[in-house]
């Protein structure tokens, strides 16, 4: 069918355009049998009807609802033989790298990502984070951590089996866990510093840090303003370069109640304090950005939690190293445009019995 609708048009089922045009063809017969049946100027069974063959018939409707009928079928054949058009597109290819992801697991990622829902804070970190790695090159080698009022690297460490060895760490981050931490705190700031003496010394690839966190820091001031210093120490001793992002997990519109849950998963009930009065989590931009302005990293958040990975990967792809750029094929479906013209037909088919 290249001859007809061109090259660059693929079908993923070619035999319905055969019995398309046949259904066509036989239902333009069938009306030209009915005119020929019903308005008498059209037979040829005289001399002078014979002369006026190829003149229109009396009643032009009989030959508008015939072709009407005859193009509904085509179109509705083709539009189910779900046409693509083929183009090419740019490919990016991206040098291997070394990617750490940090994980908050404190208490208040137990809070609801926005009001109303029923998703939390750590299970929609969870999400965007197996979406993403899903989304990187083969090469990358990953390695996880686990942060509250301390940082736990998981082994083995700088994987590049994602499938095996680092999604099954990562699911192993669940409420169950943060509920069996207890309300422990959340340091951020020795999260960020613990990524610079973790990444392989031996590796020439570039290193990306990126921390999924609440941004609500939880534990003694005093502590944490010393995490803070040891951490940009760290920063300014540093041998390599290492591009941090920053990810903010939830909705800092509003401050939330953070539920608990049994050993079994379930809710039962909502986070009280000393006075017995409920705690509500809200996630600090504004802690998060000062963090971002200290240690040089990008900040990425969005005012309700959602469609991080788009701009994590935006992010990534404006300083990783780029390897190649190929030329793939990809596909757009254009059955719509048949299923309009069969509708449009319809219409015309409609006017035609009418008048």
């Amino acid at each position: 069918m290249d001859w007809l609708f061109g090259a660059n048009i693929a079908w993923r089922y070619p035999e319905i355009i055969f019995f398309a045009f046949l259904a066509g063809g036989i239902m333009f017969f069938l009306c030209i049998l009915f005119i020929y049946l019903y308005d008498e100027s059209f037979r040829p069974l005289t001399l002078h009807a014979l002369r006026s063959f190829y003149r229109p018939p009396s009643r032009w409707n009989y030959w508008v609802a015939a072709v009407s009928l005859c193009g509904m079928c085509i179109a509705g054949g083709l539009a189910m033989a779900q046409p693509e058009k083929k183009f090419l597109v740019p490919r990016i290819e991206y040098e291997g790298a070394c990617v750490g992801i940090s994980l908050d697991t404190s208490f208040s990622m137990l809070a609801p990502v926005k009001r109303g829902s029923q998703e939390t804070r750590l299970a929609r970190a969870l999400q965007e984070i197996e979406e993403l790695v899903r989304s990187f090159p083969e090469g990358d080698r990953l390695a996880l951590m686990a942060f509250a009022a301390t940082a736990q690297m998981f082994r083995p460490a700088w994987t590049t089996d994602r499938n095996r060895i680092f999604f099954t760490q990562l699911r192993s981050l669940n409420a169950s866990y943060v509920m069996m931490q207890g309300r422990t705190g959340s340091n951020l700031p020795g999260a960020i510093g613990a990524w610079f003496g973790a990444f392989p010394k031996d590796a020439k690839c570039q290193t990306f840090a990126l921390i999924f966190t609440d941004g609500e820091p939880e534990g003694e001031k005093q502590q944490l303003d010393q995490e803070l210093i040891s951490s940009l120490e760290a920063f300014a001793k540093m041998s390599r370069s290492v591009s941090i992002f920053l990810v903010a997990i939830g909705d800092y519109a509003e401050p939330l109640r953070i539920p608990e849950y049994d050993s079994q998963g379930r809710l039962a009930g909502f986070a009280v304090d000393e006075k017995g009065e409920f705690i509500f989590s809200r996630p600090n931009i504004s802690y998060l950005d000062e963090l971002a302005g200290r240690f040089r990293a990008k900040l990425i958040f969005t005012q309700r939690g959602e469609n991080l990975k788009e701009k994590i990967a935006e992010a990534l792809g404006e300083v990783r190293t780029v390897a190649a750029v190929k030329k793939s094929e990809a596909y757009e479906s254009i059955s719509p445009r048949f299923t309009a013209a069969y509708a449009a037909l319809f219409v015309l088919f409609l006017v035609a019995l009418v008048f």
